[in-house]
Formats: structure tokens, C-alpha cells, sequence
């Protein structure tokens, strides 16, 4: 079993934003990934329970609290190039929907755990592809929050990098630098991805005076 923790930065100083995650290996050479980012500073908290080989999701379930202690639930599943969505609002209100998925779309279910994986594949097809990401931009917005959007996202390998831990002990991973443009992430975007595909680091920068660090722990 895989395990590990991101932790996020703004401007250099720790913001007390975590994901925790775990994979696990299940028969038929698939996985089952766990993962949990806790924001108190923002009151949000998001769970994660994914069953995929690789970037291949047979299905996830991701649940969201938001500011307003309001629970969004939200069951994705995947077959024959369409997706099935069920989300569910305190327990109630379901809102079911089928979408045919675009030519070449990528699944990105939120976690950064994913996210290497996904820079990767998308640098890999030379173009912007549409990448399928659960909204959660508005978190008071419970009618939208988890349903399914498609963003066109581009992805280059710009260099390499090896980069040292030394917590909880000393450790140096070779990394690939990206970037990764699209919606939010602009030219100034840099995303550390080790040689098996994982998110080692990142810097966002959301605004002039405001920089986003996540360090893979």
C-alpha cells in the first residue's frame, strides 16, 4: 500500500490545507485509491474513494462539505465512453445524469494524487484535450458543486529537476517540470512529477500577491 500527504502553501507561509491518500492494490491489476483534503481555513473538507488502473476509473465516489456544514455526495461511473453521474444534497435531492465523454477526455477526480498522472498523459497527446474535472470553484453553489465539467487543458515537459527531502529523512527524487495551462493555471504554473508518474510539487499563482506551494510529504 501507497501512502502520503500533500501539504499547501500561500506565499510562502503554511496554510493548514492537507490531503492525505492511500492506494491499494486489488485483483485484476486494478487499485483502489482513498484520499482526503481537509481545508479548515476555508471550512471545506473533500473525500475521495476511487477504483481505477491508472488513469481507467471503473468508478469514484467524492463527498464535499462545505462552509455551511451542507454534505454534497456525488457517485461517478464510467462504461462505454460515457459517464453516470448520482449526486445527492444532505442525503436528498438527487440529481442523476448520463454525458457521452469527448474524444481523447481525460478523468481528473480532484485529488492531487491523480494529477501527475494526468499532466503526464496530457503532454503526451501534443494538443489540448478536454479533461473531465467535479466542480467545486463555488462551494456554496450545492445545485452545480460535483457535477461533472470539461476543460481543455495543454501540457509540456519544460526540464528537469532533482529534488531533496529531508523529512522525515533525507531523500532526493528525480523529477520531470511541466507546465500545465488552462482555466486557472496560466505560463507561470510549474508542476514536479517523479519517474512514476506522482506529484511531487507545485507553484500556482493565482494572483500577483497571492502564490500557491504544495509539497508532497
Amino acid at each position: 500500500m501507497k501512502t502520503g500527504m500533500y501539504q499547501y502553501f500561500l506565499n510562502g507561509q503554511p496554510t493548514g490545507i492537507t490531503e492525505n491518500f492511500q492506494v491499494e492494490n486489488l485483483p485484476d491489476d486494478m487499485q483502489k485509491t482513498s484520499a482526503i483534503r481537509e481545508a479548515t481555513t476555508f471550512k471545506t473538507r473533500i473525500s475521495l474513494e476511487a477504483v481505477h488502473d491508472k488513469l481507467n476509473f471503473k468508478s469514484f465516489e467524492i463527498q464535499m462539505t462545505n462552509a455551511e456544514a451542507e454534505t454534497i455526495r456525488a457517485v461517478y461511473e464510467f462504461a462505454d465512453q460515457k459517464v453516470f453521474v448520482a449526486r445527492q444534497i444532505n442525503g436528498e435531492n438527487s440529481f442523476d445524469e448520463e454525458i457521452t465523454l469527448p474524444e481523447n477526455c481525460i478523468i481528473f477526480p480532484l485529488m492531487r494524487v491523480f494529477q501527475g498522472a494526468v499532466i503526464s498523459k496530457v503532454a503526451e497527446s501534443n494538443q489540448a484535450v478536454p479533461v473531465l474535472i467535479p466542480a467545486i470553484e463555488n462551494p456554496a453553489d450545492t445545485t452545480n458543486l460535483l457535477r461533472p465539467t470539461f476543460d481543455l487543458r495543454r501540457a509540456e515537459q519544460i526540464g528537469e529537476e532533482s529534488i531533496t527531502f529531508y523529512q522525515p529523512h533525507s531523500v532526493t527524487i528525480n523529477t520531470r517540470i511541466y507546465s500545465y495551462t488552462g482555466k486557472h493555471y496560466d505560463e507561470k504554473s510549474r508542476f514536479w512529477i517523479d519517474e512514476n508518474g506522482l506529484l511531487v510539487s507545485y507553484i500556482f499563482h493565482q494572483a500577483e500577491d497571492k502564490i500557491w506551494e504544495m509539497i508532497l510529504s
